[in-house]
């Protein structure tokens, strides 16, 4: 990404209703304009951020035990496993 830097970075304050650039704690991060604190997104981006986030389907994960796969049929590879 071109031109991205510390410099251009802004985070939502709070008190002042926008994104501002801002001071990194440890651990929080302050506005340079009031000092309050400064959070990655205002509320009605956070909200449609996770809201984007449960849109999209679940990653599928597969564990391979002993080359099988424990997967979907879970139930099914167990009991061949046990046998």
């Amino acid at each position: 990404m071109p031109g991205r830097d510390f410099y251009d970075d802004l985070k939502y304050c709070e008190h002042c209703q926008r994104y501002v650039s801002y001071l990194l704690g440890i651990g929080k991060s302050y506005c340079v304009e009031c000092g309050g604190p400064a959070r990655l997104f205002s509320p009605s981006d956070r909200a449609a951020f996770h809201a984007n986030l449960s849109a999209k389907p679940a990653v599928r994960r597969e564990v391979w035990l002993k080359g099988t796969l424990i997967g979907p049929r879970e139930d099914v590879f167990v009991e061949e496993m046990s046998k």
